[in-house]
């Protein structure tokens, strides 16, 4: 009779072998899930980088898209009161040009021609869509700074006051805010 290798192996024995062999064999098949989940968590960061990037490139041009709109509406305002050359429309087309924007429109209206509504366009790269202003411009509202009332001699005085303290250096306040006129 031969002794079996197994022979001398308690039932004990053979079981922490065989369970220490499934752990072996566990930990085989988890190895590398820590790369995988560094990599996917690397891939994430970097697609939302690159939509915060995307994003902030569209809010620039929008802001851009607004401030060539402002311009072009003040420049075309001054052109239809007769301030500026030109007519106003094709001023505001100027303006925006040269602020890297599109002229989308141009409304003249108001008493006399004076007050100019535009909007521009702007492309965004990297968006199909573009960024979009649009902005008015005209002397102020008949009776905006009395209330809607109209403006008596009394008023035109009080809004000049300020103005000629300012020029003979006095100290003055104009909205809370503190203000000296020119040194002399």
């Amino acid at each position: 009779m031969t002794a079996s290798p197994a022979a001398g192996v308690t039932a004990r024995q053979r079981l922490r072998s065989s369970a220490s062999g499934h752990r072996a064999r566990h930990s085989e098949r988890g190895r590398g899930s820590g790369t995988v989940l560094a990599l996917a968590l690397g891939g994430l960061l970097l697609t939302l980088s690159a939509l915060l990037t995307v994003l902030a490139q569209a809010a620039v041009a929008g802001s851009r898209a607004a401030t060539a709109a402002d311009l072009a509406a003040l420049a075309a305002a001054d052109s239809a009161r007769g301030i500026a050359a030109g007519g106003p429309c094709p001023v505001a087309a100027e303006v925006a040009a040269r602020n890297g924007a599109t002229l989308v429109f141009c409304v003249v209206s108001g008493p006399n021609g004076s007050i100019v509504e535009v909007g521009t366009s702007l492309p965004v790269s990297g968006l199909p869509a573009a960024a979009s202003g649009r902005a008015r411009a005209g002397p102020p509202d008949a009776g905006s700074a009395t209330g809607g009332r109209p403006a008596t001699a009394a008023d035109q005085d009080a809004a000049a006051q300020p103005a000629e303290a300012f020029r003979q250096g006095k100290k003055t306040s104009v909205r809370g805010f503190a203000t000296s006129g020119p040194s002399r």
